[in-house]
């Protein structure tokens, strides 16, 4: 039965694209390790580790998207009741208990059925175009030519292939949903609201579903690649156009324009799909609704019978598309080869891109896609922010912090669209890179360097316009230009670390990195954009030192993944790395926290004892934590705290110690001297059991676990890839950065010491002996004789 077979393979198709999605949820590991297969007593090091924490990122991201969009559409409501409503009339778009309130005993106007329908239909046209906007595809959708090999009729066919992107197509789900839930809720629906909603958002996805196969078919048989890319790029700037008004509609002027197109809706629109869907909703439970009900049905089931038979008619000849080879005439006419005596001139023009860079100049221009990506839609998304907020302008002139990170913002954005999925964009043709005569790290760097120049125009532009404009002295925009200039090509490199790490291979079908990816890199961002906002002089030095240190470390990740880029089942043999210090560093000041808290109900008394014992537990268990996640993995380099020549390794920590502590007492003296020491620390009055533990904390404890973590793990993953002085800086720098502002120079001296002890003997004891004689020295000289 035709029937039958369009169910079966809708079944199929859905279930095949909902485990595709699952996958892209279910993360692999971001570090890229292996495990440990033991099926049948086998070991398998080849496939990539499992996280399983994916979805709980995608959930915590979809949480926030909900909230958002939720509270921007209520908003938006508010503002269409309080234009017939003379109780809030003049009353700021803001949502409170009374308006809230009377919402509820008030029924729909006009005015709020004709908004709702232009926002669910403008949705509903996004959903549609989303997608077809979103592959990168020179032919017909690749899984079609698939299922025209199943043994059904091109109609059941068809079917199934509408009925398995109504299913497993989020977009118009999650935008339906929202919107039906707020209008059906203000409605009084109480707790049937989920259930009303889905039964009316279904045959608005069905109608997404088909339009949606109609245009991706048919403009792939009718158009070639060329004029496909072109209208793929004008229609994300369209796009972009739709979701800033989309976001904006809690802002004021937002609100004000989205009102203004809620006017001009004409009438005969809320007897369209998605009006009769708002009419259902406005008025649940009622025999009208029910009607409306029936009517909306019969407009999705006709309009999806109509989109069937034009499939039909498509494919009417087979799958009939233009060739994926495309002329190259015209750029051969335009980069012919020059002539004799005009090639060193040629040269020295392009002296400043290398071969590289040319390349992937000369890829950006041509993918016309990929280039609206890069600069079309920041340049949208932000002018459509000026036009819709008045205010920021001014905000930006008067506010440099928020300037500068406004355009860091902007340079992120702009990475997030290019360097993250430049690898992504290579598609079969990965494999390329490998042939340069050069490292594949090297040409993967000149990647990152391209594409941190093309993210630099707008951020320059916009900080260049607030300077200008502003009534400040220009010193005042100095450190946070800086700071938002200095985190592009930084967060390039993570981009491109996180490109990589991803695990993408050649032969894929995906244009873009996991989502995962996506969103981790923005969080990241939004850690150094926290820098960039804070007014304190440590952040503004110690985030971007972390941030560095993480694009080092996932730069080291992503270059140990080189070698195995081409075969996606395959993975480096693990070794220690930087990426493994900050993990440690990270699980050491979390378990110090929780230990912390759980003690104070268990251990009674001085808080200084029950800070030590938190330090020593949170210290034992990273290091248990380690070391059996390195045995598991079979990890190379892992240090070992003693070794050959222990004594001798003594003795030269404790001499280093001591020229430490010398630096040390000195700074205290000019501190003390010069009058900049902190009260704090001027006026201990510690009981005598709280002195004790601060001493078995400072001279056996911390030297035991920091040193483990910050020589052992994050100085070695260093050394790996750098010599002896930049490795002793960055861990120094990262050493000092997690103690307090006050004693971060001698720290960092400290640091510089400890690293050229384990330098000199190789084993972690030299290091931990000198931390060890450093705190004897300064504590003991601090606790019991400067205010003696």
């Amino acid at each position: 039965m035709p029937f039958n077979d369009a169910l079966r393979g809708t079944r199929v198709l859905a279930g095949l694209r909902l485990r595709r999605l699952w996958n892209m949820v279910s993360a692999t590991h971001l570090w890229g390790m292996g495990k440990v297969n033991r099926q049948r007593g086998s070991r398998r090091g080849a496939a990539p580790a499992k996280a399983g924490i994916g979805w709980l990122v995608m959930l915590c991201v979809t949480a926030l998207m909900v909230c958002s969009f939720g509270s921007s559409t209520r908003a938006f409501l508010v503002v269409l009741h309080c234009q017939d409503d003379p109780l809030c009339a003049g009353s700021p778009p803001t949502l409170n208990v009374m308006l809230a309130a009377i919402l509820h005993i008030t029924p729909f106007s006009d005015l709020m059925t004709r908004g709702m329908t232009m926002l669910t239909a403008l949705l509903w046209l996004f959903s549609v175009l989303y997608p077809f906007a979103l592959t990168a595809r020179s032919g017909p959708d690749w899984d079609f030519e698939w299922i025209a090999t199943l043994p059904m009729t091109r109609m059941s066919q068809l079917c199934a292939r509408i009925g398995e992107r109504a299913i497993a197509n989020p977009t118009p789900w999650f935008a339906f949903i929202i919107i039906g839930a707020i209008v059906a809720w203000y409605a009084k629906a109480g707790w049937l609201t989920p259930l009303y909603v889905l039964l009316t958002a279904a045959p608005l996805v069905l109608l997404v579903a088909s339009m949606w196969t109609v245009l991706d078919l048919g403009l792939h048989i009718l158009l070639a690649p060329a004029v496909l890319r072109n209208f793929q790029a004008m229609l994300g700037l369209a796009l972009s156009l739709v979701l800033c008004l989309v976001i904006s509609l809690g802002t004021p002027s937002g609100s004000h324009l989205a009102l203004l197109l809620a006017e001009r809706t004409p009438e005969w629109t809320v007897w369209t799909p998605p009006g009769l869907a708002v009419q259902i909703l406005r008025a649940p439970f009622s025999l009208n609704a029910f009607g409306l009900y029936g009517l909306l049905l019969t407009e999705a089931g006709l309009i999806t019978l109509v989109c069937v038979a034009f499939l039909r008619f498509q494919l009417r000849k087979g799958l009939v598309v233009h060739g994926t080879r495309e002329s190259g005439r015209s750029a051969r006419s335009r980069h012919a080869i020059p002539q004799r005596g005009t090639h060193h001139a040629t040269q020295t023009e392009r002296t400043w891109l290398s071969p590289g860079k040319m390349r992937e100049l000369t890829l950006l221009l041509r993918d016309r896609r990929h280039l609206v990506q890069c600069l079309g839609l920041p340049l949208v998304m932000v002018m459509g922010q000026f036009l819709l907020n008045g205010k920021l302008a001014a905000r930006f002139a008067s506010d440099p912090s928020l300037a500068a990170t406004t355009a860091f913002a902007i340079g992120a954005y702009t990475l997030t669209l290019s360097a993250l999925s430049m690898l992504a964009t290579e598609g079969e043709k990965l494999w390329l890179l490998y042939t340069f005569p050069r490292p594949i790290i090297r040409v993967l760097g000149e990647k990152a360097m391209f594409y941190t120049l093309v993210a630099l125009p707008y951020p320059v532009l916009l900080l260049a316009y607030s300077a200008t404009v502003s009534h400040a002295a220009p010193w005042h925009f100095a450190t946070e230009f800086v700071l938002a200039l200095f985190g592009l090509p930084v967060y390039a490199v993570i981009a491109m670390s996180l490109g990589v790490i991803s695990g993408l291979s050649p032969g894929t079908t995906q244009r873009q990195p996991s989502g995962r990816y996506v969103y981790l890199f923005m969080l990241l961002s939004g850690f150094y954009a926290y820098a960039l906002l804070s007014h304190a002089w440590w952040q503004h030095l110690s985030i971007p030192i972390l941030c560095s240190a993480l694009a080092f470390a996932l730069w080291q990740k992503a270059n140990d993944r080189m070698p195995y880029l081409l075969d996606p089942s395959s993975v480096p043999p693990s070794r220690v790395s930087l990426a493994d210090g900050l993990i440690a560093a990270m699980i050491f000041f979390v378990l110090q926290f929780l230990a912390a808290h759980l003690l104070k109900g268990v251990v009674h008394g001085d808080a200084t004892t029950r800070i030590v014992l938190a330090y020593i537990c949170a210290g034992a268990l990273t290091y248990l934590l380690m070391c059996s996640t390195f045995w598991t993995l079979k990890t190379r380099q892992v240090p070992s705290i003693l070794g050959p020549r222990t004594v001798a390794s003594v003795l030269t920590g404790a001499g280093v110690g001591l020229v430490c502590a010398a630096v040390g007492l000195l700074y205290l003296w000019c501190a003390k001297h010069y009058g900049f020491q902190p009260s704090v620390t001027q006026t201990w009055t510690l009981a005598p059991i709280a002195r004790v533990a601060i001493v078995v904390l400072s001279v056996f404890a911390a030297p035991v676990f920091e040193e483990f973590v910050f020589r052992g793990l994050i100085f070695g993953g260093l050394r790996r890839s750098l010599g002896v002085a930049l490795s002793a800086l960055g861990s120094a720098a990262l050493f000092a950065i997690v103690h307090p502002p006050f004693s971060m120079l001698p720290v960092f001296v400290l640091g510089l010491g400890t690293a050229w002890a384990y330098e000199r003997r190789k084993i972690p004891v030299a290091p931990m002996m000198t931390h060890a004689v450093y705190n004897a020295v300064v504590v003991g000289y601090q606790l019991f004789l400067l205010n003696s």
